[in-house]
């Protein structure tokens, strides 16, 4: 079994493997750079920008970088946005989009970082984002079997800040990607959480349209205007049953058994749905639109166009009632495709939904660690009352344990946030 490449982690499904992609030529030398161990040093570079800092010393800071195409057509809804956090309890930089480079970036966020005494919660780009790819292997439990390997979009390069992204010797991106890795060593733990309001459909003014409408739905839930039920809605496209001894047995391990989703999926009114002799995940959808439940898990295969059966043409045209849609679908969020799944989820004229989590390639879940399985670990911190980003980082920054730990990189890589990861659970 490929530990890493399923794109879900359900007991006893066992993914295709996947083949190691042939290096391209080589790109042009210097362009695979290379960070140090520490963290970086920002210097301003002449080029102009817009930069504010709202409502400071509060306890936690978002920073919000934005296109400079961008912050006019949309600073109405932009404003309420960080008004909005101001609220929330959190201290807000917005600063355009105007750097060099990914490194000056991430610079950017460690001198940030610094400068607020390690308050920096979490950053979230608007428009178009500086992509960074790393390349990453996933170790078969079965030592006949090659590491399956491959590039990703890897958002994990902005959320360490102190860690040494690099490029060993002889490296150079298969993609030729001006800003690709394939070493991530010394303190791999996240500062801060990412999370990502891209471009939509490739268009700046469906853009303008997509944003201008998602800021006016967050400012409805945080205000109260959201009438989804608090509940949990899990809908598992892997699990078959054939008799209703097997379909109990499924169930009770969605309810309650290691890799379920508790506490959330053991509540007294949790809608769990499987293929089953009484139950169909047609009916579970069908609670999505209905907007049954403020959580959405789904358990699927994916791509950029699709998370299991439902796909951006579904969601373009249906009712999509929940506020966060969490998928272990590979490659959902891909960002290298304009038009993906996971940003049409999010943007959607039909959809209510203002967080969502998917994948930048073939990977979709994110391991086991000490205190156990990943929708587990969030779960928890999301009942606690943890926003969506704090749980992210609760999870990710506790060591990973065989045989999930051979592949971390492989899990952790892909992840990403489309939407507001500062949202909580409301009731």
């Amino acid at each position: 079994m490929w530990i890493g490449l399923a794109c879900n982690l359900t007991p006893g499904i066992t993914p295709p493997a996947a083949d190691t992609p042939e290096p391209d030529p080589p790109v042009a030398a210097g362009t695979s750079p290379t960070e140090k161990p520490s963290l970086p040093t920002y210097t301003a570079t002449p080029l102009l920008f817009y930069e504010r800092f709202l409502c400071e010393k509060k306890p936690s800071t978002v920073a919000l970088f934005v296109n400079p195409g961008l912050a006019d057509a949309v600073r109405s809804g932009l404003d309420q946005f960080e008004a909005d956090l101001c609220d929330d309890g959190y201290s807000v930089v917005e600063r355009t989009l105007d750097f060099a480079s990914p490194s000056e970036v991430r610079a950017y966020l460690a001198d940030l970082y610094l400068k607020t005494a390690q308050h920096l919660e979490g950053a979230i780009f608007i428009g178009k984002v500086p992509l960074v790819y790393q390349w990453v292997q996933a170790k078969s439990s079965n030592p006949e079997n090659q590491p399956a390997a491959q590039e990703v979009i890897s958002f994990q390069y902005y959320s360490d800040l102190d860690g040494e992204f690099s490029a060993s010797d002889g490296y150079h991106s298969p993609g030729r990607h001006a800003y690709s890795f394939d070493q991530h060593t010394g303190e791999t733990d996240w500062e801060i959480w990412i999370g990502i309001l891209p471009m939509y459909q490739d268009d700046d003014a469906e853009t303008v349209k997509a944003l201008t409408r998602y800021f006016e739905k967050n400012h409805r839930y945080r205000t109260g205007g959201y009438s989804i039920p608090q509940g949990f809605l899990q809908i598992n496209e892997h699990y078959r049953a054939k008799n209703a001894d097997e379909q109990a047995a499924l169930m009770d391990g969605m309810r309650s058994g290691p890799y379920a989703w508790t506490p959330l999926s053991s509540a007294p009114g949790a809608r769990l749905y499987i293929n089953g002799i009484t139950l169909s995940i047609q009916d579970g959808y069908a609670d999505l639109s209905a907007g049954e439940a403020d959580i959405t898990v789904t358990e699927t295969h994916g791509d950029h166009t699709r998370s299991g059966v439902i796909g951006i043409d579904w969601v373009e045209s249906r009712s999509v009632r929940t506020v966060l849609f969490w998928t272990d679908g590979c490659s959902v969020g891909d960002l290298a495709y304009p038009q993906n799944f996971l940003t049409s989820i999010v943007y959607s004229p039909t959809s209510e939904v203002l967080a969502a989590k998917g994948s930048t390639n073939d990977s979709g879940g994110l391991g086991t660690n000490a205190e156990g399985f990943y929708g587990h670990n969030i779960a928890i911190r999301l009942a606690e009352g943890k926003n969506l980003g704090q749980a992210i980082l609760g999870h990710v920054n506790i060591p990973l344990i065989a045989p999930w730990s051979e592949s971390r990189e492989f899990h952790f890589s892909m992840l990403i946030l489309i939407g507001d990861p500062t949202l909580r659970l409301r009731g």
